[in-house]
C-alpha cells in the first residue's frame, strides 16, 4: 500500500487585522505587545517608532541606517537588536531592527513594521480576505502549489526590492511587491495617456484602469492603479492591499518564485 503524503504546515499562521488598508499583527518584544504592520518595502527585520523604542527593552547599536521614502525624503534611523520577538504566538528570537520615522502622510496610526528582514527568508501566502498571512519553509513547492496553483511567475530582488515583470495592455511594467503600500501605485510617466484617462473616485491621487494584466501567464485581470509621481524605488508600479485584498498571493523571494489565485 502506497505511503500516504503528509501535508506540509506553515511554520506560522498569523491572524491580521487590516488596519489602516494595511495587514497588522501583534509581535511580542521581550513580553511587551505591540501592534506592527508586515512591510515587504521595509528593508530591517523589525522597525519600531521612537516612542514605542521608549517603551520597551531592545539593544541599540553603534550604527545607523540612512534611506529614501518614496517621495524622496531622506531619512536616517537608530539601528537594535529587539530580543526575545514572538509574532503570532511563535518565537523568532533575537531580530535585527531599525527605528521606523513614520514620515507625514506616510501610513497612519502605526507603531512600526516587520520587514523584508524577515518575511523574505520564507514562502510568505498573503490570504487577505481571510485575514491570515501564512509562513511556510523556503522552497515548499507542495504548499506554493496548494495554496497558489502551479502557474508562478519571476520573482527578481534589485537593491533589496522585491519586484516581477508584469504583461499588460500597455506594455510591460515592473511591479514591486509591497504590503506596506495601501493602494496600487503607477509611475504616471510610465504611460503617458493614463494621466488624461484617469478618474477622480475620492479625495485621493487619481486612478488610472490597465484594462489586461498578467504574471507568468496567469490573467490576474484588470487592475486599478492610483497615479502618484514617486520617487523610489527604481520600478513603474507598486502592487498594495489594493491587489491583495481580493487574491491569495504566494511570494518565496528567496526562490525567485511566486503564484497568485482568486481567494476562496
Amino acid at each position: 500500500m502506497p505511503r500516504q503524503q503528509s501535508v506540509s504546515k506553515p511554520i506560522a499562521d498569523l491572524p491580521v487585522e487590516i488596519r489602516n488598508h494595511l495587514p497588522t499583527v501583534v509581535v511580542l518584544v521581550s513580553g511587551k505587545p505591540f501592534k506592527l504592520f508586515l512591510d515587504l518595502g521595509a528593508f530591517e527585520q523589525i522597525g519600531l517608532t521612537t516612542e514605542e523604542l521608549s517603551k520597551t527593552r531592545v539593544r541599540f547599536t553603534k550604527s545607523s541606517s540612512k534611506y529614501i521614502n518614496s517621495k524622496g525624503e531622506a531619512f536616517e534611523s537608530r539601528r537594535f537588536i529587539a530580543p526575545d520577538v514572538v509574532i503570532g504566538g511563535v518565537p523568532f528570537g533575537d531580530l535585527t531592527g531599525g527605528e521606523f520615522i513614520n514620515y507625514p502622510g506616510g501610513p497612519p496610526d502605526q507603531n512600526g513594521n516587520i520587514g523584508m528582514g524577515l518575511l523574505g527568508k520564507y514562502l510568505m501566502v498573503l490570504d487577505y480576505p481571510n485575514k491570515h498571512v501564512r509562513l511556510y519553509q523556503s522552497g515548499d513547492e507542495a504548499a506554493l502549489r496548494r495554496e497558489c496553483g502551479t502557474v508562478t511567475f519571476s520573482i527578481s530582488v534589485v537593491n533589496g526590492v522585491a519586484q516581477s515583470l508584469a504583461t499588460t495592455s500597455k506594455g510591460n511594467l515592473l511591479i514591486e511587491w509591497d504590503t506596506g503600500s495601501t493602494d496600487n501605485v503607477l509611475r504616471p510617466s510610465i504611460i503617458p495617456s493614463a494621466i488624461t484617462l484617469a478618474t477622480q473616485q475620492d479625495d485621493g491621487p487619481p486612478i488610472f484602469t490597465v484594462a489586461s494584466v498578467s504574471l507568468g501567464g496567469h490573467k490576474i485581470g484588470p487592475v486599478q492603479f492610483r497615479l502618484v509621481p514617486f520617487a523610489a524605488p527604481a520600478v513603474d508600479a507598486v502592487f498594495g492591499t489594493d491587489l491583495f485584498a481580493s487574491r491569495r498571493v504566494c511570494l518565496d523571494i528567496l526562490q525567485h518564485k511566486g503564484a497568485i489565485r482568486a481567494a476562496f
